[in-house]
């Protein structure tokens, strides 16, 4: 079958101009800061009941690899909870993709920089706390994925700042060990919260191959976290309560009067859970973000987190879902007044989405232009294209149905312009988009893809369909999805390069007569590549097609170096930028309301 595409290790994994003053009793307002030269954002929410000189708790809310302040608060509903309990909350977007808990000195990520986000974060808290009245007895943390790893070392570094913290889906690793000064004791009262299905965090832990270059990088086990946890809070390693239904383990008699929580839920992902019955996907009868609340807060109605947790868990309708975890970058110019437009890029195989968030660099161009992009993960890094098609084998994951559950999630929490949204993928995830062009038409106004071709099946499945507006790229020394196509024992695995775009343009009844191409002038800077557009016309419905050929190009996303390896996955061109070009085309169609 396919070439397997490199997984991408993940993190997944003088502040000069402060924030304005308050003005009036809610602000709900994304404020850009200065921090070492970096222009940071962050967005703040004030309860309606804020009342200047009166001191109100404030929470700092981190969120995940490759998401940003503004997804974080609408996917926890935590302006919600600090409505109805009175506390401010600040969302802080992390300068690039992540943020940098530490690991950059370890590990970095190719094209990123390190970054002070200790600094960044500890000067946040010292303007917010000149900017509102804050209760800096009551400054609390929460983080999720890469968020709630950059609370730990938040937590190692600056225990003092806060009151209490609460991570969710992420485990400490040993660098974070090694990172965390000894000569900072001061414990801290935690709750961690991990699904027992986390792929970027088993329980277990993992090890995670960062080659010959780098010093070896571990996930910690859960075992491992709460040991190094309870012993920087000088708890009492035989004094500790276990419940069962969900797996919760409770340590209260550490120093200060602290205490080390840890909570799992049987077959959670890595997801920040809510439980508002309305959402179709990871269905837990579970609410993070209630159970952070009572853990920071304290009991509501004579129920504490551990009973309320209990409590969710035992009346959960579908304690048997299967976790399907996403990531979402919503920019800060969002307006949650105005219906705005979905990009959803699926990954190849194997990867996830957050490395693909990594490889295909979409957030920048959704910053600039004010769109959502969503980046979901496949079962088992890859996506089942072939569910119901004739001549494959099933396994059962319907890919289609989370695909479109997806979509109407996100709008449960976000205002999705449901006319503008759009599909794209890249190599398996590719092959996924054109399966989703031919099942899920009335969902996408419009479809791209990189580095695939068609394969055996799709055209008989498709026949019936209508016209949809497609833009394929791809490279004419592409070593995993071939150029030529694949064939084995005499069959097609991969149709070429050729016959993919001679289905599509019959399937839109493109005019012959009405095929044009244009060759880009190279700007210099790569050798060995070039470029020639193709453009299929008197489509069926205008919705035409555009081919970027990318001559001497491999199996990678023009425009983006240096996330794939050159000597296996081929030469990056970079005479165009591939997110910008698919957000171009992709931005031109509306999907017609009769189709939805």
């Amino acid at each position: 079958m396919l070439r397997c595409l490199c997984w991408v290790c993940l993190v997944v994994l003088c502040l000069s101009i402060g924030l304005p003053q308050a003005g009036h009793a809610q602000d709900n307002s994304v404020q850009k800061l200065t921090y070492d030269n970096l222009e940071r954002t962050v967005y703040v929410h004030v309860p309606p009941s804020y009342s200047e000189g009166e001191p109100v708790p404030l929470v700092l809310m981190l969120h995940p690899f490759a998401s940003s302040g503004k997804a974080i608060a609408a996917l926890t509903g935590l302006d919600a909870a600090a409505d109805e309990q009175g506390f401010i909350v600040a969302y802080p977007d992390s300068y690039d993709l992540r943020w940098d808990d530490g690991r950059s000195a370890y590990s970095p990520l190719p094209e990123t920089e390190p970054v002070d986000d200790l600094g960044f974060i500890n000067y946040l808290l010292d303007e917010l706390s000149a900017t509102y009245s804050i209760d800096d007895q009551q400054i609390y943390l929460v983080g999720s994925g890469n968020g709630g790893l950059m609370a730990y070392r938040l937590a190692c570094e600056s225990p003092e700042r806060f009151a209490k913290v609460v991570i969710g889906s992420a485990l400490i690793w040993n660098y974070h060990e090694d990172l965390c000064p000894s000569s900072v004791t001061t414990p801290i009262s935690m709750l961690i919260m991990v699904g027992s299905n986390d792929f970027y965090y088993p329980l277990e832990g993992r090890n995670v191959n960062t080659g010959d270059s780098a010093p070896p990088l571990r996930v910690q086990s859960i075992g491992g976290t709460l040991r190094f946890w309870s012993e920087r809070n000088s708890c009492d390693l035989n004094d500790f309560e276990i419940f069962t239904e969900p797996d919760i383990r409770l340590y209260q008699d550490c120093g200060n009067g602290t205490s080390l929580a840890f909570l799992s839920i049987e077959n959670a992902g890595n997801n920040w859970l809510r439980g508002t019955g309305d959402h179709q996907l990871n269905q837990f009868g579970v609410d993070y973000t209630q159970i952070a609340i009572r853990y920071l807060f304290g009991p509501q109605d004579d129920e504490d987190w551990q009973t309320l947790a209990t409590k969710m868990t035992r009346e959960a309708v579908s304690p048997e879902t299967l976790a399907r975890n996403y990531t979402v970058y919503v920019p800060p110019t969002y307006d949650p007044t105005q219906p705005t437009a979905v990009v959803i890029a699926l990954h190849g195989r194997p990867d996830t989405g957050a490395g693909f968030a990594y490889l295909l660099d979409l957030n920048r161009v959704a910053r600039t232009e004010n769109f959502i992009a969503v980046y979901p993960d496949g079962i088992n890094q890859g996506w089942n294209y072939t569910l119901d098609y004739p001549g494959y084998g099933d396994n059962e994951i319907d890919d289609v149905g989370f695909l479109r559950a997806l979509v109407n999630d996100l709008a449960l929490d976000l205002n999705v312009d449901t006319q503008r949204v759009y599909l794209m993928g890249f190599s398996n995830g590719g092959f996924m988009t054109q399966a989703m062009a031919c099942k899920a038409y009335d969902q996408f106004a419009a479809f791209a893809i990189i580095g695939a071709t068609a394969f055996p099946g799709f055209e008989v499945f498709c026949a019936e369909t209508p016209a949809i507006p497609l833009l394929f790229i791809h490279g004419t020394l592409d070593a995993s999805i071939l150029w030529d196509g694949l064939r084995q024992r005499g069959q097609w695995v991969t149709y070429p390069v050729s016959e993919s775009l001679g289905f599509w343009a019959v399937h839109n009844a493109c005019d012959p007569n009405q095929v044009d191409f244009t060759d880009l002038p190279p700007a210099g800077n790569s050798p060995g590549t070039s470029v020639r557009i193709y453009e299929f016309k008197g489509c069926a419905d205008e919705d035409n097609i555009v081919f970027y050929e990318i001559d001497g190009g491999g199996h990678n996303i023009p425009g983006v170096p240096g996330r794939l390896d050159a000597e296996r996955f081929g030469a990056v061109n970079m005479d165009i930028d591939a997110p910008s070009v698919i957000w171009e085309f992709l931005s031109q169609y509306t999907l017609d309301p009769s189709d939805q």
